[in-house]
């Protein structure tokens, strides 16, 4: 059997050649849809992205933007912002600047959020420290990007 039989048996490759109009680059310009209300992303490989969260709605599209964007620059940065928005991390503006910050939602319970600030501030050390210039260039830049791959606001 011939790799192209075997990638299409898979669905890695398409049945017609796509013709590109633009570089793999221009990522701002691929699909953007929305399934059942909520702002989901697909890159020009097919990959989505979506919002773990379905429970809070006013940052999912900054949510979905630094998902895309952390996976593009480093995977392990992208795991790590998945799994603290999986807990309850928010992406709050910094007053004055048009910059975002990471905040954890506080729940004593730890069903739908950190138990503690320690709790959060520990887990941000671990997993999110190595990664934090990355991180900080992503989060001063989120706003602009996400007005580029969200052409007509989803919501925020």
């Amino acid at each position: 059997m011939g790799l192209a039989i075997q990638n299409n048996l898979f669905g890695n490759v398409p049945a017609k050649p796509i013709e590109k109009t633009e570089p793999a680059e221009a990522s701002v310009k691929y699909a953007v849809f929305r399934e059942l209300g909520k702002p989901v992303y697909r890159n020009g490989f097919g990959k989505m992205y979506l919002d773990p969260r379905p429970d809070i709605d006013d940052d999912s599209e900054l949510w979905v933007t630094l998902l895309v964007l952390a996976d593009k620059i480093e995977p392990k940065l992208w795991e790590a912002l998945l799994g603290f928005r999986c807990v309850g991390a928010r992406l709050l503006p910094v007053e004055g600047t048009e910059a975002h910050a990471l905040r954890p939602h506080i729940d004593p319970s730890g069903d739908c959020g950190f138990r503690t600030p320690q709790e959060y501030r520990d887990e941000a050390e671990r997993w999110l420290r190595p990664h934090e210039a990355q991180l900080k260039l992503l989060l001063a830049n989120l706003k602009k990007v996400r007005n580029e791959m969200w052409p007509t606001n989803l919501g925020n």
